[in-house]
């Protein structure tokens, strides 16, 4: 069996793996939405480590289940106690003794019933408080994912072909809170001659006869300013990857989504048939952009530029567009304020609290199967529904589900030190991008004068952030 990578270093992964110990309900909404719907895409989850969050989701929930399951045992012993001395003494006069039998069986069972509970609730807390106490990355504590789960994750995260849903109004979308929209601009190829030589110097042209222009690879300007930034000592640490968006719809008419016929189920590989429409046709429904992302303070802040370079008409289109990924909502994080300090601590917490929680926990161990049965009756009802419409003509959009680092994200928390952190890095990288394109036209013999004023000009523009982030001053 595949094991998992060790959690990484940041503090929102560890966060959210810790939250998901102290919050069984959002433990229960990440697994829905990293295991859900397997046709759609998962979200881009930006400074996150997804197969690290969904091993301790599982492990988790598994905890719970099995506390469910032994207190199943103690509803059935208590109702052993109450019925056994009830028929042992029918119809004879012992009925004090009766009462003490039952007293002391349902006390006894009610005693194993709270050990259950504190033994479940230690597990859960002790493992929130490992994750969050240890200044590195611990060990993965928990079990480790199946080896095809794991790696479908993990094909997930790591694909540079992103599926986005058609009525996005970006691509971005669970990129974080997208800043000044997208900056488009259009820059002009120069003429060279038609003779120049391998070292850009003009060669010989027949007088009078007009030199020819020479197109600029657009792909050979993609990678040399991946190379170039990569390699630039002002945005250190920078995270950079090609990243293709492919619109949901495009899935629709996918040669080999339906191998049963429109009839059954869709293929397994889903995700891979979208991924290979979008590359080899990908027409207007797909756009291959280069991302540039920097990680800052944990993980809790994530700012990323992404950089479209295109040929159009003999001119250079360049499209530039931000994002910021706010740190996490507050109701994510608050397992690190509530939980104990000490170990000792953590044994008290257990004990008084699964005194608290065991009316509540007995009623969950009948209810809560009863519940998943009706939700997944309705979740196939769904499917079912869906599959009729999609007999009938009526495809779905089959875009990205929500990314669980917008879904946990919190952009009102962008105070003055994270908005000026993400302003200087956003400068940055502009400043470095148009220092590269300025260097790759000079070595390709490109005039430079309007690069230079669009680089005055896109370097002066204020950045602005979108909802909900409050204001600087």
């Amino acid at each position: 069996m595949t094991e998992l990578p060790v959690a990484p270093l940041d503090a929102a992964t560890r966060a959210l793996c810790a939250q998901v110990y102290w919050d069984t309900g959002f433990a229960r909404e990440a697994e829905q939405l990293l295991l859900g719907d397997g046709f759609s895409a998962i979200g881009p989850a930006v400074g996150l480590s997804l197969p690290s969050i969904l091993q301790h989701t599982r492990h988790s929930l598994r905890i719970r289940r099995r506390r469910d399951a032994a207190l199943l045992v103690c509803w059935l012993l208590a109702a052993f106690c109450i019925a056994g001395p009830l028929l042992v003494t029918r119809g004879t006069k012992d009925f004090p003794p009766t009462v003490f039998g039952v007293v002391c069986g349902v006390g006894s069972v009610a005693a194993l019933a709270w050990t259950v509970v504190t033994a479940a609730r230690w597990l859960r807390v002790y493992a929130a408080f490992a994750l969050l106490r240890t200044p590195a990355s611990p060990l993965a504590s928990a079990p480790p994912l199946p080896p095809d789960m794991h790696g479908e994750i993990v094909a997930d995260q790591g694909s540079n072909v992103v599926c986005y849903a058609a009525g996005s109004a970006t691509p971005f979308d669970g990129f974080g809170e997208v800043v000044d929209g997208k900056v488009n601009v259009h820059l002009p190829l120069a003429m060279v001659p038609a003779g120049a030589g391998d070292d850009g110097k003009p060669g010989k042209t027949d007088r009078g006869t007009p030199p020819p222009t020479r197109r600029i690879d657009a792909t050979d300007l993609h990678i040399f300013l991946r190379n170039e930034m990569g390699r630039d000592s002002g945005v250190k640490g920078l995270e950079i990857i090609s990243n293709l968006f492919v619109r949901g719809d495009a899935a629709n008419g996918v040669k080999g989504l339906w191998p049963g016929g429109r009839e059954a189920r869709p293929s397994r590989q889903a995700h891979a048939l979208i991924y290979s429409a979008g590359i080899n046709d990908p027409g207007d429904r797909a756009q291959t952009y280069l991302t540039f992302q920097a990680i800052r303070h944990g993980g809790m802040l994530v700012v990323t530029m992404h950089v479209r370079i295109r040929e159009q008409h003999e001119r250079m289109s360049l499209e530039i567009a931000s994002a910021v990924a706010a740190p996490l909502a507050g109701k994510y994080t608050t397992a690190g304020g509530g939980l104990p300090r000490t170990t000792g601590g953590l044994r008290a917490h257990a004990r008084w609290y699964a005194l608290m929680e065991l009316p509540v926990a007995l009623t969950e161990a009948w209810s809560g199967p009863l519940l998943r049965f009706v939700a997944r009756r309705m979740v196939l009802r769904q499917k079912l529904a869906t599959a009729r419409a999609i007999r009938g003509g009526r495809m779905p959009d089959r875009g990205a589900r929500t990314s669980l680092r917008r879904w946990t994200m919190d952009p009102a928390k962008i105070l003055y030190q994270e908005e000026a952190d993400a302003k200087d890095i956003l400068q940055r990288l502009r400043k470095a991008l148009f220092d590269h394109l300025l260097r790759y036209f000079e070595l390709n013999g490109i005039a430079t004068d309007e690069l230079l004023r669009i680089r005055d000009n896109v370097l002066v523009a204020e950045v602005t952030f979108s909802r909900g982030v409050t204001p600087a001053e």
